[in-house]
Order: C-alpha cells, then structure tokens, then sequence
C-alpha cells in the first residue's frame, strides 16, 4: 500500500503515466500489423477473464445468492444487498 501513496497524483506518478503512455504509442505506431492481428485473441479472451472476475458481483448485485468470495470485495466497499 505505500507504493499508492509515492505514485499516485505525485509528479512520479505523472511521469511513470506519460512515459507508459509514450511507450504505448510507439509500440502501437511500430508493430500495429501485430496489435490489429491480435485483437480478435484478445477479444475472445476478454469474455472468459470478465466472466472469472466479474461474476461474483453480479450474483451479488441482484440478490440471487450469498457470494461465495466475500474476502474478495475490499475492505470498506458498501453492500450491494
């Protein structure tokens, strides 16, 4: 937790973002043969990885059954009952 507190809206974090961002963008300008040819992989993992971490909230959310993770929302999140 105390990386949060020397990265985030500090002028390290700024840099550390824009320079992940310059970095994107030449990757992206250099290789966007790859990048596009790997977009429909990537898609297609997208569904399982959202149905993996996302489930557990949507069963939540309406009511159908207790969540079986509960140590998996953070701490200090409000109940979605």
């Amino acid at each position: 937790m105390i990386w949060r507190i020397l990265v985030v809206n500090t002028p390290l974090g700024w840099v550390c973002t824009l320079a992940l961002a310059a970095l994107g963008i030449c990757q992206f300008a250099s290789h966007t043969g790859q990048i596009v040819a790997a977009l429909p992989y990537l898609l297609l993992l997208a569904c399982p990885l959202m149905y993996l971490f996302m489930h557990c909230s949507h069963c939540c959310r309406y009511g159908k059954r207790e969540c079986p993770l509960p140590a998996r929302r953070p701490a200090g999140w409000p109940s979605l009952r």
